[in-house]
């Protein structure tokens, strides 16, 4: 069943990365562009992806926690904001300064040591 938690990372950091992907080329600067930007958004088919990724997030999520201890299954989790935040520098070419590593390096060494108790 550990293939469940992988799932719902992949699905998770796919999902967020698709959207920021999907999202980075819209102007959301007041009122009056959010309905041509939210038609445009809706045409994008990365969007849909990211959509439909995230909605099976949200359905894996419950089934994981049928199986899995609350103190396993979320420090797991959070080795998506990782990867997502990988991402993000290599895919969007975003900074990570020393106190994004060293925030990297604290969930990476929190999760870790959950599951080598």
């Amino acid at each position: 069943m550990p293939w469940l938690l992988v799932a719902i990372v992949v699905t998770r950091t796919v999902s967020d990365v698709l959207m920021k992907k999907s999202v980075n080329t819209l102007d959301f600067d007041g009122k009056a562009s959010l309905w041509p930007n939210t038609k445009r958004l809706l045409k994008k088919p990365i969007f849909g992806i990211g959509v439909f990724l995230g909605a099976l997030n949200v359905m894996l999520w419950p089934v994981a926690l049928r199986y899995f201890d609350l103190s396993y299954a979320y420090p797991f989790l959070s080795i998506s904001f990782v990867l997502i935040i990988l991402a993000g520098k290599w895919m969007f070419h975003e900074k990570l300064d020393v106190y994004k590593w060293v925030g990297i390096g604290f969930i990476v060494v929190g999760s870790m040591s959950l599951f080598f108790k």
